[in-house]
């Protein structure tokens, strides 16, 4: 299905996606201190062939398995979100930067200037 979309409509659905990554994680370390909060991660498959089947922004979180319990029954790790945090944040500018590069060629092609 991928394959039928244009570059720019697949950046546009991994775009969506770190930004939803991102509001999870971000929810995560807001809860770090909040007693029997269970982290979340996006399920990034089905999350993806969602944005780019509909265009819905819609997510699907699932419980971040393999995590220590702690005695409030929290278990959000603030150094994983963390990383993960960086990482979403990453994706997202290398997205960005593809779409903008791509634009500059298009623009490039019509107006024939470099």
């Amino acid at each position: 299905m991928i394959g039928k979309l244009s570059q720019i409509e697949q950046l546009n659905a991994l775009m969506r996606r770190s930004q939803a990554a991102h509001g999870v994680v971000s929810a995560n370390i807001a809860n770090v201190n909040t007693p029997n909060y269970r982290a979340q991660e996006v399920q990034f498959d089905q999350t993806l062939a969602e944005a780019i089947r509909s265009g819905n922004d819609s997510i699907n979180t699932v419980d971040v398995a393999g995590l220590m319990d702690r005695q409030d029954g929290n278990n959000v790790d603030i150094d994983r979100e963390l990383a993960q945090l960086t990482k979403t944040e990453l994706e997202y500018q290398t997205y960005t930067q593809i779409i903008a590069s791509q634009l500059g060629m298009y623009r490039t092609a019509i107006t024939g200037r470099t």
